[in-house]
C-alpha cells in the first residue's frame, strides 16, 4: 500500500470486512496510519456509518473498506464554488 492509495477524509466507502458491518456505507472522518521502515504504511479509517443505530464512528483497517465516491456538494457549497469560479474568471 502506498500513500497515494489512501482515501482522504470525507470520501464515501463501503465496508467489506467479514462481520456485522459488511455492506454498510459510510464516510471517512479520520485517518490514522502507522509507518514502519520494514513495511508499507498501515492505515485505519474512522468511519461514520449510514443507516445504523450506532451513533459513534468506528475504526476499520484499510483493507476492510472500498471507495464508492467523493462527498457530494450541498447546495450552499455549490453556490460558494460558483461564486469563487466567477471571481477567478473576472481576474483572468
Amino acid at each position: 500500500m502506498s500513500n497515494n492509495s489512501l482515501f482522504p477524509a470525507g470520501n464515501r466507502v463501503r465496508i467489506t470486512s467479514h462481520g456485522p458491518f459488511r455492506g454498510l456505507n459510510g464516510t471517512i472522518r479520520q485517518i490514522d496510519s502507522i509507518v514502519d521502515d520494514l513495511e508499507d504504511p498501515f492505515c485505519f479509517y474512522l468511519i461514520e456509518l449510514e443507516r445504523t443505530s450506532i451513533t459513534e464512528a468506528i475504526w476499520f483497517e484499510y483493507h476492510e473498506v472500498e471507495f464508492i465516491g467523493t462527498p457530494s456538494l450541498s447546495s450552499s457549497s455549490q453556490a460558494v464554488a460558483s461564486t469563487v469560479e466567477k471571481r477567478q474568471g473576472a481576474l483572468v
